[in-house]
């Protein structure tokens, strides 16, 4: 069974039951780590390998605070409604310099600050790696369906060439004696 928990520097990871208690290191900032055990991960406040307030994190930044779990300036929204029984959903939001900021899907439409670079960051669904990655996706559908049109296209008229060019051989073959009629 995985679970996820955040790396020192607060970038979300996922392990997996086998992985409890041995060391990582972390792929985007590369901060060792211990991964923590599930039950201790299944909170948002599980800073792992460091404190929830350590380097980058915490500190003054109360919506990132409360998205995170980090301090405790603000609850952490880590449930869904009520019947639902499930996690929000974890957006990847890009700062204006390029820094993938792990969100919760209900902080959309809020503005909060990178704890990287201090720049203001609005967190919208425009702003995520998720939206970015599925317009891409679109425009590849687009681009390989137009491609797929004028392919078409292009046989039609190697078809119409072919049996035009045939026309016209018999024609002259016909014209000249050749062929009977």
């Amino acid at each position: 069974m995985s679970f996820t928990f955040y790396c020192p520097q607060g970038h979300l990871l996922e392990g997996n039951d086998s992985q409890q208690g041995t060391q990582g290191r972390c792929p985007t900032c590369a901060s060792v780590f211990v991964f923590p055990s599930a039950a201790s991960a299944a909170g948002p406040a599980a800073a792992v390998g460091g404190s929830p307030s350590g380097p980058g994190l915490g500190g003054g930044f109360p919506a990132f605070d409360a998205a995170y779990g980090h301090g405790v300036s603000a609850p952490a929204k880590t449930s869904a409604p009520s019947g639902f029984g499930a996690a929000p959903r974890i957006l990847k939001i890009l700062c204006p310099r390029g820094h993938e900021l792990p969100t919760p899907e209900d902080l959309v439409g809020t503005t909060t600050i990178c704890p990287y670079c201090n720049q203001s960051v609005v967190v919208s669904m425009e702003n995520s790696v998720e939206h970015r990655d599925m317009m891409r996706a679109v425009e590849r559908e687009r681009d390989e369906a137009t491609g797929r049109f004028w392919l078409r296209i292009a046989m039609v008229a190697l078809v119409l060439v072919g049996i035009t060019f045939a026309a016209m051989i018999v024609y002259v073959m016909k014209n000249r004696g050749i062929v009977d009629p």
